[in-house]
């Protein structure tokens, strides 16, 4: 029913002191607020599951609101900030859960908020248990009422991807492929234009490469399997 109610949310609140001034604001014109929301701004360096310096008193601040009868929502993006000293990155590249390069067989690269990103292979039996320790960081962090899942169909910065993101070397994105000249695509641009490369392959128990599930066959399931494995 809460989330039914006043839902508030931003992108650019720059710091904590902004949203404490949101809230306050509804307070003192006596508007009914049941939710608050933050986008990225919240994040250390825009990583996932993360709190930065800039939002330090957060939880304790949302702790108020809960006794408050109020809500907090933050954002989670799809893409997985490149950072060797981070478990759960790390995590993920050790079991390769990431969507891969067909072309390198590596982890596909792009950019994203945080910089050079990797996306969750949601197919991978290792992602789940990883996905939700995740989530058990962000709640230590911070109590939180919902999720914002963002990016659920996989956007990137760059057009495709590459394991070498900003050079040209072994980069997906220039590599020709059978998507390049299909019938009918939306504006009529390449699939690729500022997404996952659709030559990317998901984790699949057959090893059949014409049974491989081919990001050109699931994109538009990404954010249904990510949402399952909440």
């Amino acid at each position: 029913m809460w989330s039914m109610g006043w839902n508030q949310c931003r992108y650019g609140w720059d710091n904590f002191d902004v949203v404490k001034g949101v809230v306050q604001k509804y307070k003192d014109n006596q508007i009914p607020f049941d939710v608050i929301w933050n986008d990225i701004d919240y994040m250390d360096s825009y990583a996932d599951f993360t709190v930065g310096a800039k939002y330090a008193g957060l939880k304790a601040f949302i702790d108020q609101c809960h006794t408050e009868g109020m809500h907090f929502v933050p954002i989670i993006d799809a893409g997985i900030k490149v950072d060797a000293n981070d478990a759960i990155y790390g995590e993920r590249e050790a079991k390769g859960a990431y969507i891969k390069s067909a072309k390198t067989k590596k982890s596909l690269v792009g950019l994203v908020w945080p910089g050079p990103a990797v996306f969750g292979d949601f197919y991978h039996p290792y992602m789940e248990g990883v996905w939700i320790n995740g989530y058990k960081r962000l709640d230590s962090l911070v109590k939180f009422d919902g999720i914002w899942l963002d990016m659920n169909e996989v956007a990137n910065f760059c057009s495709g991807c590459s394991s070498n993101p900003g050079g040209d070397e072994e980069d997906d994105n220039h590599s020709p492929n059978e998507f390049d000249n299909l019938p009918f695509t939306p504006r009529n641009q390449n699939l690729n234009d500022k997404c996952v490369s659709v030559t990317g392959y998901h984790y699949s128990n057959n090893n059949d490469e014409d049974k491989v599930r081919k990001e050109y066959n699931t994109h538009n399931l990404f954010g249904i399997i990510k949402c399952c494995h909440l």
